[in-house]
């Protein structure tokens, strides 16, 4: 069985003919990529980089969004 976390083995990226990126993951390493990110907005908040940080949180919240609409 391989880890949940190995990362190699449980990430796909897939480019489609007009050039887009598909990334397939399991659940646990999408829930640990947000946590990152979310954590990175905070990061960045603290140093005073408020602009980097406010895209960091826009692209956690798109993520988070498309995640939860996604739940069956």
């Amino acid at each position: 069985m391989k880890s949940i976390y190995d990362y190699d083995n449980n990430i796909s990226v897939i480019t489609t003919p007009n050039g887009d990126k598909v990334i397939t993951m399991n659940s646990e390493i999408f829930v640990s990529i947000l946590n990152h990110l979310y954590d990175a907005g905070l990061h960045q908040e603290s140093k005073g980089y408020q602009a980097t940080a406010e895209n960091t949180y826009k692209l956690w919240g798109a993520l988070n969004d498309k995640e939860e609409r996604s739940v069956k």
